[in-house]
């Protein structure tokens, strides 16, 4: 896939929803460096990225903002930030089907603390660093309903990325950015708030195929992207 080196100009950044827009941006060669990027391997919300950039980082940093929470579609509890609804599915040991304790609880901390020391702040401080100074393309795979914010689950991810927009030009006014949604919706670019549609089907997209569905798709769309890029 190494034809989308380089091409659209921008350092491309993963929202989410999970962690394969990461794997495909990464193993398509879009950036020159290998770094890990804020939102790679996090379960993300759109509502909660908008906080982030409209508040605060340091929603990320307080570890009264994470619980263990049961998910049945995972049949497990995962480590989640509730402030955001960000779900980490990677980088915590204890993860059990069983009924949680005092004592995951106090471990969960333990390893927010050692994650936030270790990974999440040099992390932030990138993600700082590029929404000052970068050409930016953002890639997003519209969420399922666990992603949703809870006090509003009918926002959809198209909606957020419209409050994102303005956001980001309010916040850092001299960013040049795309906001490209992989969704339901009919392929669009929305030329206000450069957001870009690009239609996929529902669960076309899994683990084992999700670099050659991504890759695939921005082929085939490779010209309607450069000309809005």
């Amino acid at each position: 896939m190494e034809y989308l080196a380089n091409k659209y100009g921008r350092n491309v950044i993963s929202l989410g929803v999970n962690c394969f827009p990461s794997k495909f941006i990464r193993n398509s060669g879009f950036n020159d460096d290998n770094v890990t990027k804020l939102f790679d391997y996090v379960g993300t919300s759109m509502y909660g990225i908008i906080k982030l950039v409209d508040e605060g980082f340091d929603y990320l940093i307080d570890t009264n903002n994470y619980e263990l929470v049961y998910y049945p579609h995972k049949k497990m509890y995962l480590v989640t930030n509730t402030k955001l609804t960000f779900i980490y599915v990677h980088g915590f040991s204890m993860q059990s089907e069983k009924t949680i304790n005092q004592k995951n609880i106090e471990l969960m901390k333990t390893q927010i603390i050692n994650y936030n020391e270790n990974k999440q702040i040099k992390r932030i401080e990138h993600m700082k660093n590029a929404l000052n100074s970068e050409k930016i393309m953002f890639i997003r795979i519209e969420g399922a309903s666990h992603y949703r914010n809870p006090n509003n689950p009918t926002i959809s991810d198209y909606d957020y990325s419209i409050v994102l927009s303005d956001t980001l030009k309010k916040k850092y006014p001299s960013l040049d950015f795309l906001i490209v949604l992989i969704c339901k919706l009919p392929t669009s670019y929305n030329s206000e708030h450069n957001v870009l549609t690009l239609k996929i089907y529902e669960h076309a997209v899994v683990w084992d195929n999700c670099e050659k569905a991504l890759s695939d798709l921005f082929k085939k769309n490779e010209g309607f992207i450069k000309k809005h890029a």
